[in-house]
């Protein structure tokens, strides 16, 4: 048997051919995939206006306003921003806040449309969705059980006003791997885990970028929507996710007193898509203003933070 022996120069070149290959891979969650996006199948829904932009999927994060109607046209829920901070602009919401949105229809009471956010798949910015189902298709099993028989099968029209769409996890080329910075893997639907170097904590704050985005730089002083994890150095845990959070985006303004250790500086000049991982030594957690909104995390650990930039505006 010949065994094929190499060069050095030419090793080197291979490895130079895997580095180009890896550089030139791209991730492209299913937010980005717009022709090949499938709407919904459960009921009837219309699409109209000019979309522009991400689609919803299942893990959006999108604002928009709510209307839903009778069949003799009377208002069941009135016109209604899904979720409005008190300055009468939507605010993004990660898609699943429907599994629990309190409708004043209700007195408040959470009640689960999460029918609703099926109806909105493949829907993009500036887009009017209009879905029809039954009311028990729109309610939760343990609310439409108390409904009349006879309006549990009433048809209702859900119309949804999309206001923006935001990517649901980083986009972008991915970068080959750091020395000293954690290397991040990403499930199917971009969460991300982290394997740490075999190295103690660093004690200087050290900076990667792992994916990079197509958009635009991040400017100073934007507000970036972004989807963050924390995790301690030792032991790889996760002491903090908004993946999977019912509830607003989590939005920072970019630059220095951002509430978050000032981690945004950092995402200054990255482009919008971009996934970046922050270290931050425990020096740095424990003798910050912040330490005490954010006590969940360790602040005798190194923590690496994974930002993905969804948008910046």
């Amino acid at each position: 048997m010949t065994v094929a022996r190499f060069r050095k120069p030419a090793i080197a070149a291979l490895g130079a051919v895997s580095m180009m290959a890896l550089a030139s891979c791209a991730q492209i969650p299913s937010s980005d995939r717009v022709t090949t996006c499938e709407p919904a199948t459960a009921f009837q829904t219309e699409r109209t206006g000019e979309g522009t932009g991400p689609v919803v999927d299942e893990n959006a994060i999108t604002s928009f306003d709510l209307q839903v109607a009778l069949e003799d046209g009377s208002e069941l829920i009135p016109q209604t921003t899904v979720l409005d901070m008190g300055d009468g602009v939507a605010t993004p919401v990660n898609l699943n806040y429907l599994s629990s949105f309190p409708m004043a229809a209700f007195g408040g009471m959470p009640v689960n449309l999460s029918a609703v956010g099926e109806a909105l798949t493949c829907a993009q910015a500036g887009e009017q969705v209009t879905a029809t189902m039954r009311m028990d298709q729109l309610f939760p099993e343990e609310l439409s059980a108390s409904l009349p028989e006879e309006l549990k099968s009433q048809n209702v029209t859900v119309t949804a006003n999309i206001g923006s769409v935001y990517h649901s996890a980083a986009t972008g080329r991915i970068n080959p791997q750091h020395n000293g910075i954690p290397a991040v893997v990403t499930a199917p639907d971009g969460t991300p885990g982290v394997t740490m170097p075999k190295e103690p904590a660093p004690t200087e704050e050290r900076v990667a970028v792992t994916i990079d985005g197509f958009g635009a730089p991040v400017k100073e002083g934007q507000l970036v929507t972004m989807h963050l994890s924390a995790f301690s150095w030792t032991d790889s845990t996760q002491q903090l996710t908004t993946w999977g959070n019912a509830g607003p985006a989590l939005q920072l303004p970019a630059g220095a007193g951002d509430g978050m250790f000032d981690i945004t500086s950092q995402l200054v000049g990255k482009s919008v898509g971009s996934q970046v991982v922050i270290v931050l030594p425990a020096s740095t957690i424990a003798a910050s203003p912040d330490a005490a909104t954010w006590s969940q995390l360790n602040s005798s650990d190194a923590i690496v933070f994974v930002v993905d930039i969804l948008g910046a505006e």
